[in-house]
């Protein structure tokens, strides 16, 4: 797996240990589908790092704090952040994982999942009171800095350990299961939501569009 863009490793993230890896060794990926991880999803996965990119800006904007800051940022994040994490959310839910249920039944972490998924509504509220403290920052408006910090720190911390769980972890095990109808809703959830996706993600995007499985030799 490619190294992370943005300067964080695996030492930030408290799911790397051994028994999450074992966990997701249950059984070998099926030949007749063998898809690399950048050639099955990589937009989510730039997506991903996006997030991570964003958790670095957010920790920033905290260390600003009181009286150094960047509006253009906070206005930046405040808008795509709540639209582009429930993107993330909704491919989670609706793709990774069901197929995650049914590659690691009867371990341990088939019973996390219902808590991942509930989590995803109060992650999704989080970002929603992060923007808005965002725009209240950006206003210049009286704010409680204490308060303003602890929350973006908070999410910031929260979610760089999510990401870097979906990334080291599920990212590897997931992708050479994914069939092309998992790929194809990928391609549509992304399509409803490409208004929202940073420039980044665009090629990434295409190569979703024109990839297809490996035929069975």
């Amino acid at each position: 797996m490619e190294p992370l863009a943005v300067g964080h490793t695996s030492q930030d993230c408290d799911f790397n240990n051994e028994d999450l890896r074992v966990a997701f060794k249950p059984n070998p990926a099926p030949t007749s589908n063998n898809v690399t991880l950048e050639g099955a999803m990589p937009t989510f996965c730039q997506l991903l790092k996006e997030h991570l990119l964003t958790c670095r800006r957010l920790e920033a904007i905290a260390d600003s704090l009181p009286n150094n800051i960047n509006v253009r940022t906070c206005i930046a994040i405040a808008e795509h952040l709540p639209p582009r994490l429930a993107t993330i959310h909704k491919i989670e839910d609706e793709v990774i994982h069901p197929l995650l249920r049914t590659t690691t039944a009867g371990t341990p972490f088939g019973y996390d999942l219902d808590r991942l998924q509930d989590e995803h509504q109060i992650d999704q509220d989080y970002a929603e009171e992060v923007s808005e403290m965002l725009m209240l920052l950006a206003s210049k408006r009286k704010a409680h800095m204490e308060h303003a910090g602890y929350l973006l720190r908070g999410f910031f911390h929260s979610s760089r350990r999510h990401v870097h769980f979906d990334l080291e972890i599920i990212m590897p095990h997931i992708s050479p299961r994914l069939d092309q109808p998992a790929l194809n809703r990928i391609r549509e959830i992304l399509h409803t939501h490409q208004s929202i996706l940073p420039a980044s993600c665009v090629t990434a995007q295409s190569a979703i569009r024109n990839h297809q499985p490996r035929a069975t030799p």
